[in-house]
This record gives structure tokens, sequence and C-alpha cells, in this order.
């Protein structure tokens, strides 16, 4: 079964296998750190930012949510992401 997402356990047995620790790792340029910085906060969920957005839109009023185009399947779906 295909999970959603990036498989992080492939990517750390990869990497292991594919480092002997025969040569020193090279210094990262500060242009390399950054990229790599942003490509993992793409790719991460800040759980807590989430949840504070979707409490805020269990508090707003159903008339609010309404007027934006939220449907009940997508409160559904922010209910399950709890």
């Amino acid at each position: 079964m295909a999970k959603d997402g990036p498989d992080w356990d492939g990517l750390l047995k990869w990497s292991i296998a594919h480092s002997g620790g025969t040569r020193p790792p090279r210094a990262l340029s500060e242009e390399d750190r950054k990229w790599f910085m942003e490509a993992m906060q793409s790719q991460s969920v800040d759980v807590v930012k989430r949840m504070k957005e979707i409490t805020l839109v269990m508090q707003a009023p159903e008339q609010v949510l309404e007027a934006q185009g939220v449907t009940s399947a997508d409160i559904e779906d922010m209910l399950e992401e709890l």
C-alpha cells in the first residue's frame, strides 16, 4: 500500500547505506544550506500552527464559513486532521 508523502524511513536507510564514513562530510555552502532548509520546510507541516488554524475555523460563525465557501465536508476533513 502506498503512503502519502515522502518515504522518510527509506531515505534514512538509503542515506546510511551510502555514507560509509570513508570521507569526511563536505561543508555546505550557505546557498546549499538555505535550499535544503527551504526544501525540508516545504515538506513539513507545523502541527501547532495547523491546529490553531483549524480552531479558528471551528470558532467562526456558520454564516461566515458559508460566505467563504467552507462546506461541511471541508470541516469534516479538518476535524480528521486533528
